[in-house]
């Protein structure tokens, strides 16, 4: 296996000292002076190298010709003798200062001087044509793939791309992972699902990381301190908000240095050049060499600023290589989960400080634009249509006549695109989102130290509710014992996709009001009175959660899991109704947490209402 960069750098300084010192050993006093001193010259040289674009590798060489010269630019004879006084132990405070001196200027002048080569190592070629400004590298041989344009469909495409032989995407991506971060770009790597289970609350944390509270920076901040502290410490960061800008000055680094390295020209455009299909987009990168790429949106925090060698914004550039590295190496769609599965290609490409401000900017803004209610009545405009091309398929399968139906499924998709015009998008919001999201195989959710940091939008007011038990003597419920009473419909949802467990569950009304339903009343005999608030009101829905989960839910399959986790998600502590499904007119509510009960009541003639005894100073008991 052959030496890592460090112990080839390691033996290359002990190399030079041994040439310098003429064997003399350096274990008498100061043993790692000679270390530092190249140290000095290697790490400015390699950070600048970093800065204007080059790999570590290239910096690496850069750096060893440099300090391999150093007698060539002080001057041997005084440098040796330093040296060899310092190795016998004789070296005085004079003998340092003066090597030291020595050394360095020479070293950073030629430093400086090779930089000034380096700025001009890549050049790109810029032209207005039209409403497209193409910006390509100079000397770029775009690498056309035959095949891409005779394929008849998108999954023939795709066929193609499996094979790095024929994906120039993915072995440009592999080249840049290999010379940049020392490890081979996966391109069987598995893909990654959507679903509204998995980003209902990545985009609930997005809203959070937008409005950027203190407790959110706070929580954000020891989560990466605990969970990746050498990255916050490699980034230099005391806050949330400087690791926020090092993960996206980051980002903007790599994103040019990934630029420099794709095979393919690119068209930049503010609207005539969008790929009406996915297909599209491969055929003209594959076969034609080219990227069309949208300049429009907003400015940005971090990234609106303007490369000099390219006059394009980091942005911009992001957006070309997200395209060309996340969708061009794996044939994904631009839908939700080719979003999910472009930010697992690309992501691959990044360093873990990068990948901080890539995931909010990719992931974080799929989920929010894709798996929040901020386009809850577009779902509903594309729910029958969907469902419409689901039935035509079967149909065309259960006759063995597959794409029998084509021309009019084309038309219906034809129409979903035109729907997606009046998609609305992420705020241009720089944000971290937690370290939990950043593996391509995450389950998404809320963390639960952030459970205390999101709070409800539209909590109800305090009300009056009873809980019937068949335990006697209780002050507090527990929601584990969820089923050990009566068991309604909604017991075999419990857990699924991601919902509460278990819950307890209440009546509402004034006193006299209560009515329950005789299995529950002949069962539990004992009633508890207790006031609830910030619960989530199902029937005014006041933040969309059940319209989006009925928009979005699969043919057959009850919307309910998903309403109750996202109501959770949403900092609820439970949910209300005033219109109980098998007692019209009587309230009802589920509450996710324990609830301390004020008194326990008795049946009065209209229902249940204030009587007996409060158990304050009984110990808690356990509820149904």
């Amino acid at each position: 296996m052959p030496d890592s960069l460090a112990v080839r750098k390691k033996k290359e300084q002990d190399k030079r000292i041994q040439q310098i010192t003429r064997g003399q050993t350096l274990s008498v006093r100061r043993p790692g002076f000679f270390e530092r001193i190249y140290d000095y010259i290697d790490q400015p040289l390699a950070a600048l190298a970093k800065r204007l674009g080059m790999s570590e590798a290239d910096a690496y060489e850069y750096s060893k010709r440099l300090s391999g010269a150093i007698e060539g630019l002080t001057g041997a004879e005084e440098t040796e003798m330093a040296a060899r006084k310092v190795a016998k132990g004789k070296g005085t405070a004079g003998d340092y200062v003066n090597l030291s001196m020595a050394v360095l200027p020479g070293a950073l002048g030629a430093a400086a001087k090779k930089a000034k080569n380096l700025r001009k190592s890549v050049k790109y070629i810029r032209k207005e044509e039209g409403p497209f400004l193409r910006v390509e590298r100079e000397g770029v041989e775009p690498q056309i793939v035959p095949e891409v344009k005779e394929a008849k469909n998108i999954d023939q495409i795709r066929t193609i791309l499996r094979n790095i032989e024929t994906n120039p995407a993915a072995r440009a991506a592999d080249e840049y992972t290999n010379r940049e971060l020392g490890r081979k770009y996966n391109i069987d790597m598995p893909a990654p699902g959507t679903s509204l289970e998995k980003q209902s609350g990545i985009a609930r944390v997005f809203e959070e990381g937008v409005e950027g509270s203190p407790e959110y920076k706070q929580a954000l901040f020891e989560a990466y301190g605990t969970q990746m502290p050498e990255v916050v410490e490699q980034a230099g960061a005391q806050n949330y908000d400087q690791l926020k800008e090092a993960a996206y000055r980051q980002l903007a680094e790599e994103t040019k240095k990934q630029f420099a390295s794709m095979p393919v020209r690119t068209a930049y455009h503010y609207g005539p050049g969008e790929y009406a299909t996915p297909s599209a987009m491969l055929r003209d990168v594959l076969g034609e060499g080219n990227l069309n790429v949208y300049r429009g949106g907003d400015p940005h925090e971090f990234l609106s600023e303007v490369d000099p060698d390219t006059d394009l914004t980091y942005n911009e550039m992001f957006r070309a290589v997200h395209d060309l590295f996340g969708h061009g190496t794996t044939g994904s769609t631009f839908r939700p989960g080719g979003e999910e599965i472009a930010y697992a290609s690309h992501s691959q490409m990044m360093s873990p400080l990068a990948q901080m401000a890539m995931l909010a900017e990719t992931r974080g803004q799929n989920s929010f634009v894709n798996y929040s209610p901020l386009n809850v009545a577009l779902f509903e405009k594309r729910r029958p249509i969907l469902l419409q091309i689901e039935e035509l398929k079967n149909m065309d399968r259960m006759r063995g006549e597959p794409g029998a139906s084509a021309a009019e499924i084309a038309e219906l998709n034809a129409e979903l695109r035109r729907l997606g015009g009046e998609t609305q998008y992420a705020p241009q919001t720089t944000l971290l989102l937690p370290p939990e999201y950043l593996p391509a195989e995450t389950t998404g959710g809320v963390p639960d130290y952030l459970r205390g940091v999101i709070k409800p939008r539209s909590p109800s007011d305090p009300e009056r509710a009873v809980h019937l038990s068949h335990t006697p003597g209780l002050t507090m419920t527990d929601p584990s014992y969820y089923g050990t009473g009566h068991r309604g419909a909604d017991y075999a949802m419990r857990g699924k996709k991601g919902s509460p467990e278990a819950h307890t569950s209440f009546y509402l009304g004034e006193e006299g009001t209560v009515v329950p339903e005789a299995v529950v009343a002949d069962i539990s005999p004992n009633a508890y009175e207790a006031i609830l608030q910030d619960l989530y009101d199902v029937n005014a829905d006041p933040e969309d959660i059940v319209r989006l989960a009925n928009a979005l839910a699969k043919r057959g399959e009850s919307a309910l899991p998903d309403i109750t986790r996202m109501i959770r998600e949403r900092g609820y502590k439970g949910y209300r109704t005033s219109d109980f499904v098998s007692t019209p007119g009587q309230g009802a509510a589920a509450v996710f947490e324990p609830v301390t009960l004020k008194r326990s009541i008795k049946r009065g003639k209209k229902g249940f209402e204030e009587g007996g005894l409060a158990h304050s100073s009984s110990s808690p008991g356990n509820a149904n």
